[in-house]
């Protein structure tokens, strides 16, 4: 089991007090991702505290495997071409205007 707050960042205690709707709530969300290939549930109040339930998959997640190093430049550069082809469409009608 591991317990960590919104950033990532790791808790030693937490209590959680649940209603028996909110009991009921919980174990059929754990139910559903026992059946269904999801591998997170929420479970969110009416006054908007959310508890998120995810399935350990063994697998590292995306940042820890450093697979989404490359997304900065892939994006950078699409925004390269973007400005370079509107300049470039741009210049060509006003050349064909006047």
């Amino acid at each position: 089991m591991n317990l960590t707050d919104g950033r990532g960042r790791p808790l030693n205690e937490v209590i959680v007090t649940l209603s028996s709707e909110e009991v009921t709530e919980l174990l059929v969300a754990t139910a559903q991702l026992d059946d269904t290939d999801d591998d997170h549930a929420l479970l969110r109040t009416a006054e908007g505290t959310t508890l998120a339930i995810y399935r350990e998959t063994g697998a590292t997640p995306e940042l820890a495997r450093s697979t989404d190093w490359w997304m900065g430049p892939v994006v950078l550069v699409a925004a390269l071409f973007l400005v370079v082809g509107a300049y470039t469409i741009a210049r060509g009608v006003l050349g064909l205007i006047f």
